[in-house]
C-alpha cells in the first residue's frame, strides 16, 4: 500500500492526465461509407421513433394526471363515507343505550301495575273486606 502510494506521489501530474497540453487524443475509428440518402432515410427513422416515444410518454403522462385526478376524488369520497360511517356507529350505539333504557322502564311500570292490580284484588276480595261490606249491607237496610 506504501508503495502504490509514493508511486503515485513520484509521477507527475501530466504524466497521470495525460498529455502536456491536457488534451487527450482520441483515434475515431470509421466504419464504412453510407451515402447521403441513406443517412437522411436512417435520421428520419430516428426521428420517427423518438416521436413515436415522445407520443407514449405524453399519453401515459396524461393517463397519470387522469389518474391522480381520479384518486384524489377517490380519497376524498373514502373519507366522506368513513365520517358517515363513524356518525352511524354513534347513532346505534346511542340508539342501544336507548333500547336497554325503554325496555328497563317497561318492565318497571309493567310491575307497578301488576303490584297495584294485585292490591286492588287483595283488599277487595280479603275477609276484612267482605265483613265491611256486609255490615254496611246490614246498615243501609
Amino acid at each position: 500500500m506504501k508503495s502504490a502510494k509514493a508511486r503515485l506521489e513520484g509521477l507527475t501530474r501530466d504524466s497521470l492526465f495525460g498529455d502536456a497540453d491536457g488534451i487527450k487524443k482520441q483515434v475515431v475509428k470509421s466504419g464504412p461509407k453510407i451515402s447521403n440518402g441513406e443517412a437522411k432515410t436512417r435520421l428520419r427513422q430516428v426521428n420517427h421513433l423518438v416521436g413515436n416515444i415522445l407520443n407514449q410518454g405524453q399519453r401515459a403522462q396524461e393517463q397519470l394526471v387522469d389518474s391522480s385526478y381520479v384518486l384524489r376524488g377517490t380519497k376524498g369520497d373514502l373519507a366522506s363515507g368513513s365520517d358517515h360511517l363513524k356518525n352511524s356507529k354513534r347513532l346505534l350505539e346511542k340508539l342501544k343505550r336507548r333500547k336497554k333504557t325503554d325496555q328497563l322502564i317497561f318492565f318497571l311500570c309493567l310491575a307497578f301495575f301488576c303490584a297495584t292490580c294485585l292490591y286492588i284484588l287483595f283488599k277487595r276480595f280479603t275477609p276484612g273486606f267482605i265483613l265491611r261490606r256486609v255490615k254496611s249491607a246490614f246498615f243501609l237496610s
